[in-house]
């Protein structure tokens, strides 16, 4: 073209300049085509390789439930390598996955444009079931849908062994004989079992937010065992504690306390733990009285119908001479043979 500007006209100084713009405009404009169209195939390739490397099952529906096309990975769940294209969803899914999570609702709901929420559907393979998180989305104004199955039998799994082990644990606090109460840094209650309302003489369900202090006096003052384990972190086993109830009666009880951490190892406040021990304490009580009574020649109960006693008495005369006199008498005890032999 510039060419034939030269030699066709004088003007072609004047004419060479708009053809070589025009040139350069049709130059960057083949440029930037190439450029979108090779944006366009990356973007393809790149959505190509999430569709087909994408852990979830994927496919794309018509208006009348037949696939238009569907991921490697729906093809291994549940086409078992047949052609996914014109096959209808409720041909190819299971019936107790479509049932178990009302999948023609879902895609009815998502075609209409209501709202919806994931829905989780069961599936029987073999003697084991699987669990799916299904989704369903309106990919355009033809009405046609995608629909999306995620495979989290694992996650399921350990959700049943999360809510199981959290039942066990609420069954053994719930009907342990100790108190059990979780205080947070302030030593304020935040949770408490029944044993503990029982113990502490409060309603159920009163507890939470109230100050320990309020009953375990100082054992939750600054230097008590409770008040060292949230400060310090100290770590307290069977100390010995009165609880004063709201009612005047004072309750013994062996105190133990143990931080509570989070996953960063911070300390979050305290669990205490504290049995009644009003009936060890009376036995020991008893036990005392009765060993005090023994010094004193007081007759110790029966065993077997033979008692033994000790009987004295002393009399001084003056700073060298003194006379006792005492009177004993004692039973043998049985030996293994009498207690298990009595005739050999």
């Amino acid at each position: 073209g510039a060419a034939d500007c030269v030699t066709a006209s004088a003007d072609y100084a004047e004419v060479l300049p708009a053809v070589a713009l025009e040139q350069i405009r049709a130059w960057r404009a083949a440029s930037a085509r190439r450029a979108v169209r090779q944006r366009i195939r990356s973007l393809e390739r790149l959505h190509a390789t999430i569709v087909d490397q994408f852990p979830a099952a994927l496919a794309v529906l018509d208006t009348e439930g037949r696939l238009v096309t569907a991921n490697p990975e729906f093809e291994r769940a549940f086409l078992a390598g047949g052609a996914a294209e014109g096959r209808r969803l409720d041909a190819v899914l299971p019936a107790d996955l479509l049932a178990s999570a009302d999948v023609p609702d879902l895609l009815a709901r998502a075609r209409s444009g209501a709202a919806r929420t994931p829905r989780i559907a069961y599936a029987r393979d073999g003697d084991h079931a699987r669990a799916f998180d299904v989704r369903a989305e309106r990919l355009d104004s033809e009405g046609r849908i995608l629909l999306v199955l995620a495979d989290v039998t694992e996650r399921e799994r350990l959700a049943k062994n999360v809510r199981d082990l959290r039942q066990y644990m609420e069954s053994i606090i719930q009907n342990m004989y100790s108190g059990l109460v979780v205080v947070d840094e302030a030593g304020r209650v935040a949770a408490a079992n029944p044993m503990a309302e029982q113990i502490l003489g409060e309603p159920p369900g009163s507890l939470e937010g109230r100050a320990l202090r309020d009953w375990f006096g100082a054992a939750a003052e600054p230097d008590g065992c409770i008040a060292r384990s949230l400060a310090e972190g100290a770590r307290v086993r069977g100390a010995e504690g009165v609880v004063q109830r709201a009612d005047g009666k004072s309750v013994p009880v062996a105190i133990s306390a143990s931080p509570l951490v989070d996953a960063d190892g911070g300390r979050t406040g305290a669990v205490v733990i504290f049995p009644d021990v009003s009936e060890l304490v009376q036995l020991q009580a008893q036990v005392r009285h009765t060993e005090k009574m023994a010094s004193l020649g007081v007759l110790n109960p029966d065993v077997d119908g033979a008692t033994s006693a000790l009987a004295a008495y002393g009399y001084k005369f003056d700073a060298a001479w003194r006379v006792t006199a005492q009177l004993s008498n004692a039973f043998r005890a049985p030996s293994f043979n009498d207690l298990y032999f009595p005739f050999f």
